[in-house]
């Protein structure tokens, strides 16, 4: 964050927050995957080597290549210099449980979250099927920058009946309006 009591006064779009500059929501897709409150929808897609994570909250969707083993993934992650937004993921099987371990998530978008991770911060997602269409989750999060230990979170992904498209930049006049009161508030302070 930018430090600022209210980052929606930005002075310009680079300033203000990923979700309303429609980027990115807090964390939809990246991990720990938890509730924004509305377009919670999730879909899963398995292919031969990726599972995809289709998720509603800002159209975001999560590729995740998937490996033999754990020791296999772990070397699949790039550099921490190439932060993507929701993180280098890589996965495996436990049996039927699905792991995916993230690392290098974007600091910009660890830092509007409201579980906030350092450039540091791995998390461990797990994945079981606990019914007809339900998964159970659990995510562990590992961040020294942060936390004096690791913390976990965990609840049930239930049956949707489809994603929507989530329209952000349809019709989003709240970025133009925002900047044209933080104009105005200059100009008269002039």
């Amino acid at each position: 964050m930018s430090g600022k009591p209210f980052p929606e006064f930005a002075p310009g779009p680079d300033g203000m927050p990923n979700r309303d500059r429609c980027l990115m929501a807090a964390n939809a897709a990246r991990p720990p995957m938890t509730s924004q409150g509305y377009d919670d929808a999730y879909e899963s897609v398995q292919t031969l080597g990726y599972i995809l994570v289709a998720v509603e909250m800002m159209d975001e969707t999560r590729i995740v290549p998937m490996f033999a083993s754990a020791s296999e993934a772990a070397t699949a992650h790039g550099p921490q210099t190439l932060q993507r937004w929701i993180g280098d993921s890589a996965g495996w099987w436990e049996g039927d449980m699905r792991v995916v371990e993230t690392a290098n998530v974007s600091t910009r978008q660890g830092s509007e979250s409201p579980m906030p991770t350092s450039k540091d911060a791995k998390v461990i997602d797990r994945f079981t099927r606990v019914g007809e269409n339900k998964l159970a989750y659990r995510a562990e999060v590992t961040d020294p920058a942060f936390h004096t230990r690791p913390w976990t979170i965990s609840y049930r992904f239930l049956p949707t009946q489809r994603l929507w498209e989530y329209a952000c930049h349809e019709g989003n006049y709240g970025m133009a309006g925002i900047l044209l009161g933080v104009r105005e508030t200059d100009r008269l302070a002039k």
